[in-house]
């Protein structure tokens, strides 16, 4: 939010007619950066909540077992954008979890490949959108992801 109110300050700035117009064009200007939104970031640590455990569609993945023994953590971004969706996790085509801004959850995955879907419900033309991410899951790589919307939905892998 902070990156588009800078944004905001740099175009009245470049407005060359005045005071008035300035004062003029305000109001429109705030109006449109919060209806388009912008980017959405990273939460900040202290305000990330756990998704509820009742939320993830197959529990057994809240915890490892033998063979899925490595920790995979998806934290929804914050910001204007896209903060009204829906937004689910699939997995291989099985739903997961559904996530609200500035949540995460962690979830015990077996190493290999998978396909990440991010279902969501933003589309004028259809009832449900979604993203597919080809994922490869690894023993001492970084698995945390980010759910971020920009131009659309989709899933960045992150160091945190």
């Amino acid at each position: 939010m902070s990156i588009c109110l800078y944004h905001l300050a740099v175009t009245l700035n470049k407005i060359e007619k005045g005071y008035f117009v300035k004062k003029a064009l305000l109001p429109f200007i705030i109006l449109s950066a919060m209806l388009s939104g912008c980017a959405t970031q990273p939460p900040k640590a202290e305000d990330i909540k756990l998704a509820p455990k009742d939320r993830l569609y197959d529990q057994n993945l809240y915890k490892p077992d033998e063979t899925r023994t490595i920790p995979v953590k998806i934290t929804r971004d914050v910001g204007l954008r896209g903060s009204l969706a829906t937004v689910f996790l699939k997995i291989d085509g099985n739903y997961v979890v559904w996530l609200n801004m500035s949540e995460e959850i962690t979830i015990y995955l077996a190493q290999g490949g998978y396909v990440f879907e991010l279902v969501h419900s933003l589309c004028p033309k259809e009832q449900l959108c979604s993203t597919l991410t080809d994922v490869t899951i690894k023993s001492g790589f970084d698995n945390n992801f980010r759910i971020h919307v920009d131009d659309g939905f989709s899933l960045i892998r992150s160091k945190t």
